[in-house]
Parts: structure tokens; C-alpha cells; sequence
């Protein structure tokens, strides 16, 4: 048994809202430059929707990306 669900490109998920915040800081010194960025990836926390299936007759839906930081650490030549 097969459920059509729509015609090729004819369904599109639900607008959705998520904000990123980052801050950066650059130290310069004689021999190299540092720098470190500071993120943090969906900060409000919504379970945003990534994929909607059809499970034998109900739908699910896959979220991704809880609220996630990030710490980066970079060093130039």
C-alpha cells in the first residue's frame, strides 16, 4: 500500500523562526593572530521542523538542532 502524498514540489513545510548569535574577538600579536568566535545555533530552542513523513498512517516530524554552542579557536601565521 502506497499514500501519495502530493505532486512532485507541491508541498512545502511550515514557515519557521530561528535565531543564531555569534561574537568574535581577534588578538593580534608580533608573531601570529588569534581568534575566538563564540556561537550559539537556535538560540529560542524550537523544534523546527527538518522532514515530515508518513509512518502507516501518521505523520511524524524530524527536528533538528536543539540549542547548540559552539566555541571556535583559530590561530594565522
Amino acid at each position: 500500500e502506497r499514500y501519495e502524498m502530493s505532486g512532485i514540489n507541491a508541498h512545502q513545510l511550515r514557515p519557521y523562526f530561528r535565531l543564531d548569535l555569534s561574537y568574535s574577538f581577534r588578538f593580534i600579536r608580533p608573531r601570529c593572530t588569534h581568534g575566538l568566535s563564540i556561537s550559539v545555533f537556535n538560540v529560542t530552542n524550537r523544534h523546527n521542523p527538518y522532514i515530515i513523513y508518513n509512518d502507516y498512517g501518521q505523520w511524524k516530524q524530524i527536528s533538528i538542532l536543539p540549542i547548540l554552542p559552539c566555541i571556535r579557536w583559530d590561530v594565522e601565521f
